[in-house]
């Protein structure tokens, strides 16, 4: 699941907006630096996106994707799945976007949110540009137009091209290149992704409640 997805899911669950989000960036067991309740955060993120993964919806919409996106699948449905969350709000949300994004922006500028021990946590610099341009644009909400699908999924393709790049040291690295392949392929299925989201997402909801609950008795330091 991308962003806007996680923070929802973790709101409707009673769990830590800021540490869904974060899942992407704290690596390994850095979850155990951070406060309890955002640790649980983190890891639901994680269960989360290995239920996304194993979901059996999930794995029917991977194989209709042709060859040549089949290995990037999982993050163009990632970032759709946040355009069809926004689409589809009203039926799947019992609150306003708005007042939930307000709740996500005000944790995610708090300075006492947890980070007193950023230097053993060792933040990526990826985190520290979301962070910045989240607070400055607020650009999550921009997921209800299909550009916002566009440019996540070309930002992401240069950054994957960007890291393979610096990971050549002896050989040409693979070329990639997926963004507008990838919104020709949804435009052309969109039908079908629309049909499949409601109950993919109705199905997450319970699964993200349930592991949320389970979570909550779960203590990694003493604070």
């Amino acid at each position: 699941m991308n962003y806007l997805a996680h923070i929802h899911l973790a709101h409707t669950a009673n769990s830590s907006k800021l540490g869904n989000f974060m899942g992407d960036f704290v690596k390994g067991s850095q979850y155990r630096d951070l406060p309890d309740e955002i640790a649980r955060g983190v890891l639901l993120h994680r269960k989360i996106d290995a239920y996304t993964d194993a979901h059996p919806l999930v794995m029917v919409l991977k194989r209709k994707f042709p060859d040549d996106l089949r290995r990037v699948s999982g993050i163009v449905i990632d970032v759709y799945f946040d355009h069809l969350l926004c689409k589809c709000w009203n039926a799947l949300a019992t609150h306003s976007m708005q007042s939930m994004l307000d709740a996500f922006y005000s944790e995610l500028e708090d300075p006492m949110f947890g980070f007193d021990k950023q230097d053993s946590l060792k933040l990526s610099k990826r985190f520290i540009q979301v962070k910045a341009s989240l607070i400055e644009y607020r650009w999550l909400e921009d997921y209800k137009k299909i550009d916002a699908v566009e440019r996540a999924l070309a930002s992401i393709e240069a950054r994957l091209a960007k890291r393979l790049k610096a990971r050549a040291l002896e050989h040409k690295s693979e070329e990639v290149v997926f963004g507008k392949t990838a919104m020709t392929f949804l435009s052309n299925n969109a039908q079908h992704f629309e049909n499949v989201f409601p109950d993919f997402y109705q199905d997450v909801q319970i699964f993200a409640k349930n592991k949320a609950t389970e979570l909550s008795a779960v203590a990694f330091r003493s604070s």
